[in-house]
């Protein structure tokens, strides 16, 4: 963690988009933690899951100006910076996890994830995408982090309502404006592996209280029924 604060230092110093996503890593790398208890995992494996959380990000505070192209995945390019820079030896990732991180890093801001991974990639890769939902959902319904949501006077229009109702997570492609972008949040319900997910964003009310940072409430009163739904049956579901 020491080598991690001063490794961004310089640019929390001159990026507010940075300042956030320090604070941003250190919580997702807490959720990790969250997780890998709640899964019962080894503490080697756990402490694994931790450094994951806290870099998974980098390629979001890192944003060299003569190798990041504002159109390449954060992911992709956080991947590469740790990899090819040999900053895995540097955050004490050893060679036979290199690969492990890199794949975990590399897709935890994908739509999907990549096919051909083995069962322990496969499980990390998992764990970073709900950590890093988590605190996005509780970064937005939180004013005390974020200060305000990104609304305009839109509709939010009918192709993402019916990807909501089938609950599905909204591509980006479909996002035609700010309202769309916020509608597409609620989504990300539907894209979390472990009940102790589930359970964090139910009993921290996070849908509810990014609802009521809404100004067109109306706009989003069935997106926010049909998530919290969906929510309700998955706490039921893993509850019995």
């Amino acid at each position: 963690m020491d080598y991690f604060d001063n490794y961004v230092k310089e640019y929390r110093r001159f990026d507010k988009s940075a300042e956030y996503k320090y604070y941003h890593s250190y919580r997702v790398m807490h959720n990790m933690e969250i997780i890998g208890k709640s899964l019962n995992l080894i503490k080697e494996d756990i402490e694994l899951a931790k450094t994951i959380g806290l870099l998974h990000d980098i390629g979001k505070i890192k944003k060299d100006d003569k190798k990041y192209n504002n159109d390449q995945d954060h992911g992709d390019y956080g991947a590469d910076l740790l990899l090819k820079q040999g900053l895995m030896k540097k955050f004490n990732i050893t060679k036979e996890d290199s690969q492990l991180v890199y794949k975990a890093i590399k897709n935890h801001s994908k739509f999907s994830i990549e096919k051909g991974l083995n069962e322990r990639e496969l499980l990390f890769c998992k764990m970073i995408r709900d950590a890093d939902k988590i605190d996005i959902l509780n970064a937005l319904g939180n004013s005390s982090i974020k200060d305000k949501l990104l609304q305009d006077n839109s509709k939010v229009n009918e192709k993402i309502k019916t990807i909501i109702r089938n609950k599905k997570v909204v591509d980006k492609k479909y996002i035609i404006n700010k309202n769309d972008n916020l509608a597409a949040v609620f989504s990300l319900i539907y894209d979390l592996n472990f009940a102790i997910s589930y359970k964090i964003i139910y009993q921290e009310r996070y849908l509810d209280k990014i609802y009521q940072r809404i100004i067109d409430k109306e706009n989003f009163k069935e997106i926010l029924d049909e998530t919290s739904n969906y929510l309700k049956e998955r706490i039921d579901i893993n509850d019995r």
